[in-house]
């Protein structure tokens, strides 16, 4: 969606704020706007000092659960944590046990395993828990919602104690103590706490009354982790506590950070909130969204070498199938949006899918949230009637509050102003539709027009150093209610394109200006669409950039304006140029080299991990020249080839086609099937099975019934892109067997037919063929 731009003013900063910042008036300013007018009172926000925390007592109920915990370590009660599966839940986890474990309790844990219990407390589950002899139970990241589970533990006979942040609910849980931030006023200094934040506060009192303060202060760097993650507000004590831990972090970081960082080749010296956010958070998220968190409390703690080793392999690889996961409901949820344009312009977007993994709706739906500027709300389908997903929100709308309007629909919701959990009966979902939206017409919630971009200044290349982002970064740790600076330049081209990562979702490129200054920018998850041919302006965030030992800075695209309409005509006089390498003895390597200084890509399928410019037909960009390194299957594909590039030369250095035979084709796509099954949760695109096996998606459809008729596969849902299917060993439909290998030999016979009659076209045909398809698109 395109964003309107708008230039802060934040007004002339006072002389004595203005020094402290050796006269940065963007510095000034961006203190300004958080009330900070004063050096004294910059002194505090950019320097951070544990003495400045706030007295945890200041929460209510916290004497009461100090008390309770001091007896029951003082008569070797067994005390039980329950947390939540995500990274907020499971350092809370882990600074619990941590701190308890060092002050002499018996302590004991439970993590929920979110495809069997969801988020919250599981009463069958809980019953087991406290069969193990639980007398104190404490929650984090939870609790707050769950009065039949608490009421059951109380009757009991064990004390529990709540420590949670999201919203209260109208009646608080029968519990001997409720610890919850949002018990106390908005614009308290404990008031945007997350769960780790909370349990962090708790463990400090307890230390304190136990003369062991410097023990919690052990575990502040979780603290800071889980707010972090859980994208808390990073304001007055939680902006502190996050200060505290990435400098405790950066000093004495533990282990398996350590290993972490390692193996993205990041120094220690590197660790800042982006770190969190975008490497160590997602690859603890996904163990809690796909698999079982619970290792990972130990693991958070510090545990044998080889353990840390062995657990940081297996979270990449989690975290690897997670991204693929939440790109697959993304791009499902864009294209039906797409389709079905009038689901975004309802106040909420609400969409469901029985092939959507629920472990990653979240993800997709904060995404989704960003691109449509509306809260967004995605459910997938269970064999129990039931639809279960998350809630994303943009900020003015409190989205759980939006939820509970529509209670009467619901089995259960939960969540804070910006995410919520919920799930409902299949049959509710129209009218929870209609009553979601109907309150936020009521409420006057109804988003309309393009999002603003609040632009803290305008810079010109050059202004972008060493020395100006040092002074930028004084002002982090950046997150909610603390942004990271956006910065706009005007009148940018693009002089180098590049792309990055294992599917080319990414984009390396060099700016340059008028002036002849050049900047390097990286556009994370970018829009090929929307990578600008011609001037544009940029806003952008500054970051560093370290290769090979050397840190440069680089821009972070955020969104880019075009500056002029430029029309491509392709007219007869200025024919695409087609070069034959197939006859040399290494066809590609003599296509690059003849490339030179002109940018290029290579259309390969599949295409290869080791070279950034080899891509398939679903992730091209545009390029001075098109290598084809592969035959495309398909006129449609070799159509969508050409109108998703703008290149003036073709390159050709494909092999020779050769015909694949139908029990080939079926053995290939039977391994990509059982690696599905086993990695990714069943879930298959038949975008990437077509592209990873040079195939028409009629193609792979074919083999995919035909191993369903052949009993070898259960498909358990489908839609337009997505399977989602189980292995099996069932009898064989003989009639269902035979109509698929037919279809399946004619589909592979039209493609050995294209793949001749493409081989055989002359230079001057090429040409003029591709001409005549770029003039009717």
């Amino acid at each position: 969606m395109e964003r309107e731009w708008k230039i802060k003013s934040p007004g002339t900063p006072p002389a004595d704020l203005l020094n402290f910042v050796d006269g940065n008036s963007i510095v000034a300013g961006y203190l300004m706007e958080r009330g900070i007018t004063t050096s004294d009172r910059a002194i505090r926000f950019l320097h951070p000092d544990r003495r400045n925390l706030t007295d945890p007592q200041e929460l209510p109920d916290m004497e009461k659960a100090v008390e309770r915990i001091r007896y029951a370590i003082d008569h070797h009660e067994s005390i039980g944590i329950w947390g939540d599966f995500d990274v907020d839940g499971q350092t809370a986890t882990a600074i619990l046990v941590e701190c308890l474990s060092g002050l002499g309790a018996q302590v004991n844990y439970h993590l929920p395993v979110r495809g069997r219990e969801s988020h919250g407390i599981s009463l069958p589950v809980l019953k087991d828990f406290l069969r193990t002899g639980i007398q104190l139970l404490i929650t984090c990241d939870t609790g707050i919602s769950e009065n039949e589970a608490i009421f059951y533990t109380m009757g009991k006979g064990v004390d529990v104690i709540v420590t949670d942040h999201h919203t209260l609910p109208e009646e608080l849980p029968p519990a001997l103590a409720c610890i919850n931030p949002r018990r106390l006023s908005e614009d308290h200094a404990l008031g945007s706490l997350s769960g780790s934040g909370t349990a962090f506060e708790l463990m400090l009192a307890v230390c304190r009354f136990c003369g062991r303060e410097e023990l919690a202060f052990e575990s502040i760097d979780l603290a800071a982790i889980g707010l972090i993650a859980d994208l808390a507000p990073l304001k007055l004590d939680s902006r502190l506590m996050a200060q505290l831990g990435l400098q405790r972090m950066t000093a004495r970081p533990r282990a398996w950070i350590s290993s972490m960082l390692e193996t993205a080749g990041l120094p220690v010296s590197r660790l800042d909130e982006q770190t969190i956010g975008f490497l160590l958070a997602p690859r603890l998220n996904a163990a809690g969204r796909l698999e079982d968190a619970n290792p990972l409390v130990g693991f958070l703690m510090d545990c044998s070498p080889e353990t840390i080793k062995n657990t940081a392999e297996h979270l990449e690889t989690l975290n690897a199938n997670r991204k693929w996961l939440c790109d697959q409901v993304y791009q499902a949820a864009r294209d039906r949006l797409e389709r079905q344009r009038e689901l975004a312009d309802d106040p909420v977007i609400i969409l469901s899918n029985p092939t959507w993994t629920g472990g990653v709706l979240g993800l997709a739906a904060g995404r989704l949230a960003a691109d449509y500027n509306r809260p967004t709300i995605l459910l997938n389908d269970s064999t129990d009637g039931m639809l279960r997903g998350s809630a994303r929100s943009i900020e003015g709308v409190n989205i759980t509050e939006a939820i509970a309007s529509a209670a009467a629909c619901l089995h259960t919701y939960g969540g804070h102003p910006m995410a919520a959990g919920l799930s409902l009966p299949t049959e509710n979902l129209p009218e929870f539709r209609r009553l979601i939206n109907t309150w936020l017409r009521q409420q006057g919630l109804v988003v309309s027009g393009p999002s603003v971009l609040e632009i803290d200044a305008e810079l010109s290349l050059s202004q972008v150093n060493r020395e100006f982002y040092r002074a930028v970064k004084s002002l982090a740790p950046f997150g909610k209610e603390n942004p990271a600076l956006v910065f706009c330049s005007r009148q940018l081209e693009i002089a180098t394109t590049r792309p990055l990562g294992r599917n080319r979702e990414h984009f390396k490129f060099v700016l340059k200006d008028d002036s002849g200054n050049s900047l390097p920018m990286v556009w994370w998850n970018a829009d090929e669409s929307r990578i600008p041919s011609g001037k544009f302006d940029l806003a952008y965030s500054i970051s560093e950039n370290e290769y090979k030992g050397e840190i440069t800075l680089q821009a972070e695209w955020i969104d880019g304006q075009s500056r002029e309409e430029t029309e491509i005509e392709f007219q007869s006089s200025h024919r695409m140029k087609v070069v034959d390498f197939r006859s040399s003895p290494n066809p590609l390597k003599e296509a690059i080299s003849a490339c030179g200084n002109r940018s290029y890509l290579i259309y390969e399928e599949p295409p290869r991990t080791d070279n950034p410019f080899s891509s398939g037909r679903y992730h091209l960009y545009s390029s001075d020249i098109l290598i084809l390194a592969s035959l495309p299957p398909s006129p449609q594909v070799f159509e969508q080839i050409l109108t998703k590039t703008n290149f003036a030369s073709l390159f050709l250095a494909y092999p020779p086609s050769t015909s694949l035979a139908i029990s080939a084709f079926l053995k290939q796509l039977a391994g990509y099937i059982k690696f599905a099954v086993e990695e990714r949760t069943g879930l298959a695109s038949l975008q990437d099975l077509a592209e990873v096996m040079n195939e028409n998606i009629q193609t792979i459809d074919a083999g995919i019934q035909w191993f369903s008729a052949s009993g070898k596969i259960k498909i358990l849902a489908k839609d337009d892109q997505l399977y989602k299917f189980s292995l099996q060993n069932h009898a064989a439909q003989n009639e269902q067997v035979q109509k698929a290998e037919s279809l399946l030999q004619f589909l592979m016979n039209e493609k050995q037919s294209y793949l001749r009659y493409f081989s055989s076209l002359s230079n001057e045909t090429l040409s003029s063929l591709m001409e005549k398809i770029r003039n009717e698109n």
